[in-house]
């Protein structure tokens, strides 16, 4: 009796070799096995130097094998789905196998469609019409606002932003100091006043970016301000809103010491062996205990680390110096305070003190379609989903951002016909680099309304 399998033999690691003077990066999870059977005969497994799956050791026990009935296939040869297709089609039909007609191909098409989502007003031209983004915390940087000043409107928003939130707002976005900005206590209320500060200079400049605008959307704590400027919550509201939410996530900020790192990626790209290999370096070379290893989130456009102590920040260097061996490039640390949208924000008191307060909040019908973090959709504000819009957005501290699939709903379309103008409202240029890799095209007519 014989166990047929396949299996990959990865190339030589200099970073492996570095760290842990093993040959391979599969050190981290596979077996070093021996070229000679036990019986002393000749083996059919690869040359001395390569190694073996501990699935496929532990499947051999399981069947009472022994190594040498363990047939190798060569890195070369094809994928076992080549045998499975034709094994299918010198097979009698199997009623098993669901057979699509032309229409039912054309119906699945039409569901995977996702510009469906996206509002296109037949009336307007579409290079006509403008979607608004609003950034989300880490775009902050001391001096944001100056240029919004001279604008009507602008000082009665910091003015009246600091009167709830108990100190002064425009003085800490002009002055900073940068370590006490970067806190999400201080921040994010300073991001969306700043952004909202930045609808009044769109108004003034780019009056025909609110009349046909045709969506919005904002990275996590900017959903917020889409709501504020869409006038779905009033400005008191959100201004109490994001001050229980910044207050939570700083809390389990400090309760669980995290990081947050963004990175580029490739077809070719291994991000989930980088992240795993981050973590076998913390535990083998910090000797880093299993209970206190990194946890690792991956989230869209983000690599999100978090969790345990002082051995996150070594993760996320490692990744920073060595994630090109695994096509991880770009790497950017970014200045927050935690591992935002992971299950770790929703720790603590003054988390369900924020969900809480959003059951007292009067939601409006918005003027504006606003796109969701959590599905990229529309958010629905039809009386019947006023409880679900409330448990989405008020949740989506401790969810992913889905923010590229949004990007894809917003911006999908034919090849012949053009794209919106898209205007990045508020301090940074984020979603527009963002946006540039997602969507080149699109990127074309983005403009960035300066802070």
């Amino acid at each position: 009796m014989s166990l047929s399998c396949r299996f990959h033999i990865p190339k030589t690691s200099t970073v492996t070799n570095l760290l842990f003077n093993r040959p391979a990066i599969c050190a981290f999870h596979r077996l070093w096995l021996s070229t000679e059977s036990e019986g002393g005969g000749e083996s059919n497994l690869p040359e001395k130097g390569q190694y073996i799956p501990r699935r496929i050791r532990r499947r051999l026990e399981q069947k009472g094998l022994s190594i040498d009935d363990l047939e190798y296939r060569p890195e070369g040869r094809k994928s076992s789905y080549i045998e499975l297709k034709q094994a299918l089609e010198n097979s009698v039909v199997d009623r098993r196998i669901e057979i699509d007609f032309p229409s039912d191909v054309e119906r699945r098409k039409e569901l995977r469609k996702q510009e469906k989502h996206a509002y296109r007003p037949p009336d307007i031209k579409p290079n006509e019409t403008s979607i608004l983004l609003f950034p989300g915390q880490g775009s902050q940087f001391v001096g944001m606002g100056k240029k919004l000043l001279p604008f009507p409107g602008v000082e009665d928003l910091y003015r009246k932003a600091s009167e709830i939130l108990g100190y002064d707002l425009l003085k800490m976005c002009l002055g900073g100091p940068k370590d006490m900005l970067d806190k999400t206590l201080y921040c994010q209320p300073a991001v969306v006043v700043t952004s909202l500060a930045a609808m009044e200079r769109l108004r003034e400049e780019f009056p025909k970016a609110l009349e046909k605008c045709t969506g919005m959307a904002g990275f996590s704590v900017g959903e917020i301000t889409a709501l504020i400027a869409s006038e779905a919550i009033s400005f008191e509201d959100g201004i109490h809103l994001i001050n229980l939410r910044a207050n939570a996530m700083q809390e389990a900020s400090e309760a669980v010491p995290s990081g947050m790192l963004t990175v580029k990626c490739g077809h070719q790209t291994k991000l989930l062996s980088a992240m795993a290999a981050a973590k076998e370096y913390c535990k083998l070379r910090l000797l880093c205990e299993e209970s206190r290893l990194p946890r690792l989130h991956y989230l869209c456009t983000n690599l999100k680390c978090s969790w345990q102590r002082e051995f996150i920040f070594q993760a996320l260097l490692f990744l920073e110096q060595y994630g090109q061996e695994w096509e991880v490039r770009n790497t950017k640390r970014l200045p927050v305070s935690g591992a935002f949208h992971t299950t770790i924000m929703s720790n603590g008191d003054k988390y369900w003190k924020y969900i809480n307060a959003w059951k007292h909040v009067k939601l409006n019908k918005p003027k504006y379609r606003i796109h969701s973090n959590s599905d990229g959709k529309q958010l629905n504000f039809e009386e019947k989903n006023i409880g679900g819009i409330r448990n989405v957005i008020s949740k989506q501290v401790a969810r992913p951002v889905v923010w590229e699939q949004l990007m894809h709903i917003l911006y999908t379309r034919a090849q012949e016909v053009p794209y919106p103008n898209t205007f990045e409202v508020g301090p940074g240029r984020q979603l527009g680099y963002l946006l540039r890799n997602t969507n080149a095209k699109a990127y074309e007519k983005y403009k960035n309304i300066e802070c």
